[in-house]
């Protein structure tokens, strides 16, 4: 069954209607200066799913041939393999990519920290679990974070500027997906 990702959009508009409509800033996420970007997002953790989930294997079930093919770095190399997080990197530690499998913690601490750091931060769902995507304004950088019960699961890149692809995301999205084609 061919897995899918769909991103919902908020629109500039709406939000602007919605902060008119209840009056300037009184409701919680209406900021004048960034109408596109809520400060409240939904939260992603899903209240009706508890417990942990699903097993992932070493690097997400993904070897290091695939991050190397998917993410277009011949460079990379892996320096960390173990049960909840592995990296690869070119020499000099830049670019790299990164899996990480954090058992029972809240996706939402992640998520927030990376609209604190000012990355551009999308909702998605992936394999029918909710996750985000974020990445930085240069567009050298991306994360998708999905969740799943307790646990969630994290693929980053890391691009420089000489290497990185057209989206800077879509590599990322493609190891996500591998990550949860294989875990179910």
């Amino acid at each position: 069954m061919p897995r899918t990702v769909t991103a919902t959009i908020r629109r500039a508009s709406l939000a602007a209607l919605v902060c008119a409509a209840v009056g300037s800033g009184a409701l919680t996420g209406c900021d004048s200066t960034r109408p596109d970007q809520p400060k409240e997002a939904p939260p992603l953790a899903d209240p009706t799913r508890s417990g942990p989930g699903a097993f992932y294997s070493e690097c997400g079930f993904v070897n290091d041939e695939a991050v190397v093919a998917i993410t277009g770095l011949p460079t990379l190399q892996p320096i960390a393999r173990n049960g909840i997080k592995c990296r690869w990197e070119a020499a000099g530690g830049h670019p790299y990519a990164m899996f990480v499998w954090f058992r029972g913690s809240p996706i939402d601490r992640e998520r927030l920290g990376s609209e604190a750091s000012g990355r551009i931060v999308t909702y998605l769902e992936i394999d029918g679990r909710r996750a985000y995507m974020s990445r930085d304004p240069a567009d050298q950088f991306c994360e998708v974070g999905i969740q799943d019960n307790d646990d969630f699961v994290y693929w980053l890149v890391d691009f420089t500027a000489a290497d990185r692809p057209t989206d800077v995301c879509a590599p990322v999205l493609a190891l996500a997906n591998l990550t949860m084609e294989k875990a179910s």
